[in-house]
């Protein structure tokens, strides 16, 4: 299932945020995770909201993924 918001089809192209994933795996070759920046950081913004009202302290298990990206995004 995708994301419309954030991956679509593009001339028959899958894409994450108007980016061909087609060219990202010609430049990085595959297999090659790709992560929306867009929608990692909606679906945390959706987290906080639902907790704003409670005192909590948010964090991201590195060990889960170590990717420098998302945890900059975060």
């Amino acid at each position: 299932m995708l994301d419309s918001h954030f991956f679509s089809f593009s001339d028959g192209t899958l894409c994450c945020e108007s980016v061909r994933l087609d060219e990202l795996a010609a430049q990085f070759g595959t297999p090659l995770f790709v992560t929306s920046r867009q929608s990692l950081v909606s679906q945390y913004r959706a987290f906080e909201e639902a907790f704003a009202s409670l005192p909590h302290f948010t964090c991201y298990s590195v060990k889960a993924n170590f990717n420098l990206s998302v945890i900059r995004a975060l």
